[in-house]
């Protein structure tokens, strides 16, 4: 799911009409959610386990879990997953508002 489907789905959920309308720490939580999925996808792609990659990031499973749930996920903290993994990172793109609200109502 895209962050545009996830920002979609938020703003039905919300009952909310216009772009502007979600929060920051709502966006904040639906990009972190978003990059959590490629992590996890990266994961299972590489038939690691989580504690795999805690031992690599020289991490408890305990400290991996909680860094990669925070809705507050620096880009040190993204820098840090994705050089484990060696994976890019899909990062999402910067639309203009006309964008945005084109791409609510379809």
């Amino acid at each position: 799911m895209s962050i545009m489907d996830m920002r979609r789905q938020t703003q039905e959920i919300l009952g909310l009409d216009h772009f502007q309308e979600i929060s920051a720490k709502t966006y904040a939580a639906l990009l972190s959610m978003d990059f959590q999925g490629q992590v996890l996808a990266e994961v299972e792609r590489r038939h690691m386990k989580l504690k795999d990659l805690a031992k690599k990031m020289g991490l408890t499973a305990s400290a991996l879990n909680h860094r990669l749930n925070s809705s507050n996920l620096t880009l040190k903290s993204i820098a840090e997953f994705a050089l484990a993994l060696d994976m890019e990172v899909d990062t999402p793109e910067l639309l203009t508002e006309e964008q945005v609200n084109a791409a609510l109502e379809r």
